[in-house]
């Protein structure tokens, strides 16, 4: 398996991506984003992405194109939101769980597809 560095070009892609999705979200700075290659911590948690009570977001960049790592981001800035809003928190239920999950795959899809239509770029790997 090749593992995908973080160029500076993807780097300024997810970094751009994330102004842009902070700003349809109506979160008024971008938090802290670890942007990462490391999949012992994809294996571990089972996920490509988290974010915490805390305001921190982790996501795994690797083997991954631009708009897949797009999407894991923008999911992961609704649960920042909900976080925030109080929607979100570490002790939730599996039932408020999932709806938090729902909205998040939702907002995620529907954010990347619309800035996909103006950014045809973030679909290459190069």
């Amino acid at each position: 398996m090749r593992i995908y560095e973080v160029t500076e070009d993807i780097q300024s892609q997810l970094e751009r991506f994330a102004e842009w999705a902070c700003k349809q979200l109506d979160i008024s700075s971008v938090p802290d984003i670890n942007y990462s290659n490391d999949y012992d911590t994809v294996e571990q948690q089972r996920s490509f992405g988290h974010a915490t009570s805390d305001g921190g977001i982790w996501i795994y960049v690797g083997d991954r194109t631009p708009a897949d790592a797009m999407r894991t981001l923008c999911h992961e800035l609704v649960h920042y939101k909900q976080f925030n809003e109080g929607l979100a928190s570490d002790d939730m239920d599996e039932e408020t769980r999932q709806g938090v999950e729902d909205v998040a795959n939702a907002m995620a899809g529907r954010m990347l597809r619309q800035y996909g239509k103006q950014h045809a770029e973030i679909y290459s790997r190069s």
